[in-house]
């Protein structure tokens, strides 16, 4: 015999009458406003700033005074879509290759996360909807024109509202009462965004809200609000009683809701859309929590969040109604009145008090206790979540699942109601009252706080390229490196770890989406000649005419490629360069005398017709004869460097024509450059890395120019080895400028380097995007949890060291953090961005020469022709 209790015959009647803004007026004339909670970063906090996080949250909801409705849902990630946004945004002279790119992402990820039984492609985003009490008399009475308007008011509603019963009229609502909503409604925003970041809802989040509820598991509805255009219901404006009104169709608001809906079934309900031409099905259940701890031990009991990690998506409501603690005592003094009253009407009868009765009066006399000693509101709150499925035997399985986790978690006790399951069904309803009552929760502030509402493992701008995946979940991150500029943050990104963690095949993935799929230019600094091959391998640019290797050498052809007063048209940014190179060289303080001899030479070099490095030699050493000997000192140091060969490279005759930068690709190598080790101090360089920083410091000014080419096309340069650029002040006021200038100029920096101190500073708080790969040094484990604003606690120096080879921590643009795995997708890109090292035995005698193998790409200079950047 089938004992299951059978569905409640109950027409319940749409609560949402209108909503306008981020308002929504119900039937029964209560209104709400909605707002969308910013997610946060919770993973990588040490215990005390989980419990900070904790307090937070407590205060927040502290706020709250009057009764609330918390939703988190899943919104699924529609991979085509995304990928087809991707496609109608591609430009430029890869255009091509770039869709091939798309197509195959597109295919790639559809076959991972839209195959299998609990395909979870989804996010969640969390909600806050609050009620607006209704303003008192003297609230209205400012509101209108004097007492007597006032007055008029008062006798008008009852008219208003037998009209609206008898169908006489429209609703509606007085335009000053909804005045003051809005009112109210800035009052609320303005208490809340002190507690936490969070985002007004629009009229797209409302029909949003209402209209996902009946596509939940079939599709993302489509939606009549567009990004630009709001659309709620019609109105038009009335009179009554000489008081503007706001009539309203609500009909409209039902149009939202339009489904085949079948609540037979006493466990389950199934709803029915049209799609591309045929009927989708798919089944739903609603689960309560029946019994929740008043206490929950913190950290590790994020019992909500805990959910939204398991492997299928759940869609959360927790409705609140708040009772202050004087309010709270009254009702628990009254309770326990009336209990003691039927133990002594049963003590009189001489019968025995029942065992759940004699519970009850313990609980009322603890509870009295309790709210005497508290100062804190208790919450009246009704949990209930939703899963669905195509599959009834997966959806019952994961029912099982869900009350199972909650159980071992915090032994939380979830239930399956049967009979209720549409009246749960519409739980998920913005403004609906609470339909089903048995499962209502007492608990403190502090135990809903804990549920870390919010919190979130997503990574990535969701606008751009795939690049891997992160998360429990492993869901998919995606970036576009032009994304930043277009939101006014800072498009600039730093990659630190140790050798061989990953770093520099992250910086080559972000370059080659840069200049396919997004558009974009590059620069790469190649100062390890480690790219020397990507012409063969990736032939896709080569038979395009977009890569161009171009390796500088010690040969006469390229002397004075890097020499300021030839690379930079501007004098002035020449002049700041050669005074830098200059003075580096010659290890000179800004503060001290040579220091103002080197800016006298310059400037007296760069007011001649024909500027070039090497004058300013011949120019300290002509002040060093006018009783300087300080001038001639710092001369002859700097002769001392133009014995080495590689020297003809800085410093030019004023013949020389600049580097030409015309393909997407531009790979900037110099050949023999002996870069000291990262961890030499600068005073034990020898000449030769003294010079090869020195040049790395010429080529960073010519990177710098090229942020400043073609505003309309996004640009990157991507410094290999940074820290030889960033290692002193000059190399760093450099980095420095291009980080600041880059997103104005639609362009960034790709810093690859070892330890994040290379950044540290203002540069470190204008990076927008930040990659940290493995690392086993503590202090610079230290260094790079600091970069990320994170504590140094033992659980984070483990975390960072025992990351696995193409795994990183990530801090996206918006300061979200998550570990991060790289997937390059594509084979051919994994073999052009291996940097391993040959085998010794496949060395020749060429390739270990004083220039090698690489002097064969020295024809691309031969065949660029000149081009000037203003």
């Amino acid at each position: 015999m089938d004992l299951s209790k059978k569905p409640q015959r109950i027409n319940v009647e749409f609560p949402i009458a209108y909503f306008e803004q981020n308002l929504i007026f119900t039937h029964n004339h209560e209104a709400w406003a909605v707002y969308e909670l910013s997610p946060f970063v919770y993973d990588h906090l040490s215990d005390r700033r989980k419990l900070d996080k904790l307090f937070s949250l407590s205060s927040l909801l502290s706020v709250f005074s009057d009764k609330f409705h918390l939703l988190w849902l899943p919104e699924i990630h529609d991979i085509s879509e995304h990928h087809e946004r991707l496609r109608q945004r591609l430009s430029g002279p890869l255009r091509d290759w770039a869709k091939q790119v798309v197509d195959f992402h597109e295919d790639y990820l559809n076959s991972i996360y839209n195959s299998g039984i609990n395909a979870n492609n989804v996010k969640y985003k969390a909600y806050v909807i609050v009620y607006l009490s209704k303003s008192e008399s003297s609230d209205l009475v400012d509101q209108i024109e004097g007492i007597y308007t006032e007055v008029k008011r008062i006798i008008a509603r009852p008219k208003q509202i037998i009209e609206k019963f008898t169908g006489l009229n429209a609703p509606e609502i007085y335009e000053h009462e909804f005045q003051a909503y809005l009112t109210k409604e800035k009052q609320i925003y303005s208490r809340i965004s002190r507690k936490i970041k969070l985002i007004r809802g629009t009229e797209r989040t409302t029909e949003w809200l209402i209209k996902r509820n009946f596509w939940l598991g079939i599709a993302d509805p489509e939606l009549r609000s567009t990004k630009t255009k709001a659309w709620s219901p019609k109105k038009k404006k009335g009179i009554r009683n000489r008081l503007e009104t706001l009539m309203y169709d609500s009909r409209q608001v039902l149009t939202l809701t339009e489904a085949e809906i079948n609540a037979k079934h006493p466990r389950r309900i199934t709803l029915t859309q049209p799609l591309d031409g045929e009927d989708k099905t798919i089944h739903h259940t609603y689960l309560t929590v029946s019994e929740l701890p008043d206490e929950l031990e913190m950290p590790d009991n994020e019992w909500l969040y805990s959910a939204a990690l398991l492997p299928f998506p759940i869609q959360m409501s927790i409705k609140v109604d708040v009772l202050e603690p004087r309010e709270a005592l009254t009702k628990v003094k009254r309770k326990k009145m009336e209990i003691e009253n039927q133990i002594k009407n049963i003590n009189e009868a001489q019968a025995t008090v029942p065992e759940d009765l004699a519970d009850k009066h313990a609980s009322a006399h603890f509870l009295e206790a309790d709210y005497k000693k508290s100062k804190n509101p208790t919450f009246l709150t009704h949990v209930t979540f939703g899963l669905y499925h195509t599959d009834l035997n997966v959806l019952k399985s994961n029912a099982k699942i869900l009350q199972d986790h909650f159980k071992d978690a915090g032994n939380i006790q979830v239930a399956q109601p049967a009979g209720d399951q549409w009246l749960l069904f519409n739980d998920f309803i913005p403004g609906s009252p609470l339909y089903v009552t048995d499962y209502i929760q007492r608990i403190p502030p502090e135990t809903l706080a804990a549920s870390m509402i919010g919190a979130s493992q997503e990574l990535g701008d969701e606008q751009g390229t795939y690049i891997g995946t992160t998360g429990d979940l492993a869901r998919p991150v995606y970036m576009d490196p032009g994304h930043p500029s277009k939101i006014n943050r800072s498009p600039s990104i730093v990659i630190v770890g140790t050798l061989g963690g990953g770093k520099s095949v992250l910086g080559n993935l972000l370059s080659y989406i840069c200049g396919t799929v997004t558009g974009g230019k590059v620069l790469i600094l190649d100062p390890k000649n480690e790219r020397s091959k990507w012409p063969l391998h990736l032939s896709e640019l080569t038979e395009a005419g977009q890569i161009q290797v171009t390796t500088l050498s010690s040969d006469l052809e390229d002397q004075g490629k890097l020499d300021p007063f030839i690379m930079l048209k501007d004098i002035e940014t020449a002049k700041e360069a050669a005074v830098e190179i200059l003075s580096y060289l010659s290890s000179t303080g800004t503060n001290t005398v040579q220091y103002s001899y080197i800016s006298r030479a310059v400037q007296t070099v760069a007011d001649e017709p024909n500027p070039y490095l090497a004058k300013c030699i011949t120019e300290l050493l002509k002040i060093g004869k006018d009783n300087k000997p300080e001038a001639t000192l710092v001369a002859e140091i700097l002769e001392s460097f133009m014995t080495l060969s590689f020297a003809k490279l800085l410093f030019g005759t004023g013949e020389e024509k600049t580097m030409n930068l015309d393909c997407v690709f531009n790979i900037l190598q110099v050949a023999n450059l002996q870069l000291p080790d990262p961890e030499t101090r600068t005073e034990n360089y020898s000449l030769g890395e003294k010079m090869s920083v020195g040049i790395m410091f010429a080529v960073a000014r010519f990177a710098e120019k090229f942020i400043y080419h073609d505003r309309g096309i996004f640009k990157y340069v991507t410094f290999d080895e940074a820290w030889s650029i960033l290692s002193n002040h000059a190399g760093k006021a450099i980095g420095n400028k291009v980080v600041r200038t880059g997103r104005s100029l639609n362009g960034g920096a790709i810093f690859i380097t070892q330890n994040a101190t290379d950044v540290a500073g203002d540069m470190a708080g204008n990076i927008g995007i930040k990659f940290a790969f493995r690392d086993e040094d503590t202090e610079k484990i230290k260094n790079t949890l600091s970069l990320f604003g994170l504590e140094h606690i033992q659980t984070n120096i483990d975390m960072i060291r025992n990351l696995n080879d193409g795994q990183c921590l990530m801090q996206d643009v918006k300061g979200r953090i998550g570990i991060l795995d790289v997937d390059l997708v594509f084979t051919h890109l994994e073999e052009a961005f291996d940097t391993r090292p040959p085998a010794e035995s496949e060395l020749t005698q060429e390739d270990m020469g004083e220039f090698g193998i690489l002097q064969a790409f020295q024809q691309h200079v031969e065949q660029m022709e000149g081009v000037t950047y203003e």
